[in-house]
């Protein structure tokens, strides 16, 4: 059942990408391999769609893997800038780990409403009490919310992270 949680969450990103506004709320963790990632993984990566997804197999079933990361930027659609706002997220060796998170602390209703079990009042409970207290500090504070019961929580914690309240000007 878990399983199915994270292919729905994946499949909800890949297929209904976040609106575009200052303070993403879209926080990458970890690292992907480019040598073993597939379509899906690429897709994770900001301004990484399907189309330049699957050029970036077919470059690198073209030539025989990556020699380094900075290869990347040969694909078509893979800029130089775009390259560098990931690459803390590339490798060459090892198993992938990237993640997707949510941050709650900047996300918009819509990004909330792509988390597991989140309706449209549990998303504006969390923006609610992200405005009452002046954000979050720790992720079990969603259970301080009365819309969001444990078996929620449980299910929630893995795709959010808390990143600190950004001040605006």
């Amino acid at each position: 059942m878990k399983n199915l949680f994270v292919f729905l969450f994946v499949l909800t990103v890949i297929l209904y990408p976040f609106p575009s506004y200052p303070d993403s709320a879209k926080v990458l963790q970890g690292v992907l391999n480019i040598d073993t990632a597939s379509e899906s993984d690429f897709m994770m990566l900001p301004g990484i769609g399907k189309i330049t997804a699957h050029r970036i197999i077919k470059f690198r079933d073209d030539n025989e893997g990556f020699k380094n990361l900075q290869e990347l930027t040969r694909v078509e659609g893979v800029s130089q800038k775009m390259f560098i706002s990931f690459k803390d997220h590339l490798t060459l060796t090892g198993k992938s780990d990237l993640k997707l998170l949510i941050d709650i602390n900047s996300a918009s209703k819509e990004a909330l409403l792509t988390l597991p079990r989140v309706s449209k009042e549990k998303a504006e409970a969390i923006i609610n009490y992200r405005k009452k207290h002046e954000g979050f500090t720790r992720i079990e504070d969603l259970l301080l919310i009365k819309e969001i019961d444990k078996k929620e929580y449980d299910q929630i914690k893995e795709f959010v992270i808390i990143q600190p309240l950004r001040k605006k000007k």
